[in-house]
Parts: C-alpha cells; structure tokens; sequence
C-alpha cells in the first residue's frame, strides 16, 4: 500500500483553513479530526479515527500534528 507524503502546499492549506476547538479539528466549520486522552496513561493522548478506532499513545503536540496529517491524507483519497 503506497503513503501519501503531503506537500508543502497541502500542509499549507489545511493548517490555514483548519481550526482547533478544545479537542476537535474542524476544517472550514466541519469537524474533520479529534484527539481523546488514553484512559489508563495521564497526559497522553490517542487520534481517533474516522471508523472509531484509536491510534497509539503520544502526546497532545504529537497526537494533533498526527490529526491534521490524517486528515490530509483523507482529504487525498
């Protein structure tokens, strides 16, 4: 399965236009990303992802640079 590596333009555009509230990342008002703390590990957090499952544990800078990266990539498919 080949990775979609984002561009610079890509990054560009979807940190522009892509807003954080509280936890969720919305794109243009829709809510596109969210970050959840991990329920055994304080200060650690986990993406979670459009089918509802959860990514692996990383900090909160991590987890949301990991958020706006998914949505990238989905944004691509």
């Amino acid at each position: 399965m080949a990775r979609y590596a984002a561009t610079d333009s890509d990054w560009t555009h979807i940190r522009r236009d892509c807003t954080w509230k509280e936890n969720k990342l919305y794109f243009r008002e829709r809510l596109i990303g969210q970050v959840v703390p991990d329920g055994k590990y304080p200060r650690m957090w986990r993406v979670k992802r459009p089918d509802g499952s959860l990514s692996d544990m990383v900090n909160l800078t991590r987890a949301k640079d990991a958020a706006v990266n998914q949505a990238v990539r989905l944004a691509k498919a």
